[in-house]
């Protein structure tokens, strides 16, 4: 049975936090969905992209992984199609919400962004609670900055290797109001959510200090078997998606 919490790593400066005090080896075994370059710091339970570019630049990467779920782009569709790519699941997106029918319907909210896509697709395979890392919503005004006098909106910018485009941009943090993005999460009464990161911009939802998560995190001794925990969210998905070929017949 896929577990009813769920760990969210975004990419936020935050998370620097959380690893100065042991967070990797804290998550070993838990329900984890890491999203884009989360991997290479922590293998977790399932790995998440939106983005075009981020599939075709690191593609020998994500494929060796053991799981990952993406946004149906049409070309890398057509390519798994004639080449298999087992460990990919690709999902239809949409700026509409269907919540728990959303792999169902193929219509994941949104491409817009990957921590918004992987927290529809919790809702979809069950999930009721979240604990959200890296959510920052880092805005112009940040003043933070890198070695390099970037403002800091990555964890792992440091990293010369994952010098992205995104990195030190916020242009659409600051062009869009975090409440309105995650309106029909925060509207969700079924759904409990904490952000945990007491400096993040986004207010919807309870903020909570690392310090309270891991302490949540110790009470809840649970770990999970990654790769039976792997299979089941395939073989759900994969279902759900059979049900929205056959429901368009």
């Amino acid at each position: 049975m896929i577990p009813k919490s769920v760990i969210i790593i975004g990419g936020g400066s935050s998370i620097q936090e959380g690893i100065s005090k042991g967070l990797w080896q804290k998550l070993e075994g838990k329900f984890t969905i890491g999203c884009n370059y989360s991997y290479r710091h922590f293998l977790p339970t399932m790995v998440a992209f939106v983005d075009r570019p981020f599939f075709h630049e690191r593609k020998q990467e994500l494929l060796e992984l053991p799981l990952v779920v993406g946004k149906a782009h049409n070309d890398i569709v057509e390519e798994k199609q004639k080449k298999g790519y087992d460990n990919l699941l690709l999902l239809g997106t949409t700026n509409a919400y269907f919540g728990r029918d959303a792999i169902k319907k193929n219509r994941v909210y949104t491409s817009s962004l990957v921590g918004l896509f992987t927290m529809t697709i919790s809702v979809a395979l069950g999930v009721t609670e979240f604990y959200l890392l890296g959510y920052d919503w880092t805005i112009k005004t940040s003043t933070k900055k890198d070695e390099r006098d970037r403002i800091m909106t990555h964890y792992y910018q440091a990293d010369k290797s994952l010098n992205h485009r995104g990195i030190g941009k916020t242009n659409y943090y600051s062009s869009h109001k975090a409440d309105d993005s995650f309106k029909y999460y925060a509207k969700d009464k079924t759904l409990t959510i904490y952000n945990v990161s007491l400096l993040s911009n986004i207010d919807c939802f309870p903020k909570i200090s690392y310090d309270e998560f891991f302490e949540r995190l110790a009470k809840n001794s649970q770990n999970y078997n990654q790769e039976e925990l792997r299979n089941e969210i395939k073989k759900t998905i994969l279902d759900m998606q059979k049900m929205s070929k056959d429901s368009s017949k």
